[in-house]
């Protein structure tokens, strides 16, 4: 559905990045060539190399939002050994990754939110539960645009690819295996703009992402 077409049954709520550097392809391009300057050509950035490929695809996160279950945060122990989410301060996490693409490695940055809990939606919901996360990943190319998205829930279920026009999708084999879900075309990202991520609330499944020119955004609303 188009986003203006999806239900809201609660507030959206939007979790933006702090203000960085603005996306560039050319940038980008640059601090991967610096970082695959080694025998193994692997990409290996920095810490600030890190922190700019961090904040320049972090997503916005729109979450459909009606009860504190809705709300990311950190995870934490409790006085009792439980692990809890604290929403005090929305946090998203973020770890570095690689992939191999032909003869290629690339890299990608892996964001994950984690949520209180999954919200019942019936007397017997075997799927809800304390915690609940939602993985999004971004594969770069060696050119500095992104090959690839894609997402998963924390608990491996529901992996939706979200691939641009450059790539198509491969026939699928003749197994039992589920193939490759990609419900949407990812757009080209601009200099200057970010993927915003649209979730539903009590199941936050991820139902459509979109584009926000980083001058739009501003603080959690």
């Amino acid at each position: 559905l188009p986003e203006a077409e999806l239900p809201v049954t609660g507030t959206l709520v939007r979790y933006a990045p702090r203000a960085g550097v603005p996306y560039t392809p050319a940038n980008v391009r640059a601090i991967l060539e610096r970082a695959s300057a080694n025998p193994l050509r692997l990409p290996l950035p920095d810490a600030a190399e890190r922190d700019a490929l961090v904040a320049a695809f972090a997503p916005v996160l729109v979450v459909d939002t009606r009860d504190a279950d809705d709300r990311i945060g950190r995870p934490r122990w409790t006085a009792g050994d439980a692990i809890e989410i604290d929403t005090a301060q929305p946090v998203l996490f973020v770890r570095i990754a690689h992939t191999h693409y032909g003869d290629d490695v690339l890299l990608q940055l892996v964001y994950t939110a984690w949520f209180p809990a999954r919200r019942a939606e019936s007397a017997f919901d075997p799927l809800a539960g304390r915690l609940d996360g939602l993985v999004w990943r971004v594969t770069l190319a060696a050119d500095g645009t992104p090959l690839i998205y894609d997402s998963i829930h924390a608990c491996g279920c529901y992996h939706l690819f979200f691939p641009p026009e450059r790539l198509v999708a491969r026939p699928p084999a003749r197994s039992l295996e589920e193939g490759a879900l990609a419900p949407q075309s990812a757009m080209a990202l601009g200099a200057g703009e970010r993927i915003t991520l649209r979730i539903d609330s009590g199941n936050h499944y991820m139902r459509r992402i979109g584009l926000v020119a980083d001058g739009a955004l501003g603080t959690e609303e």
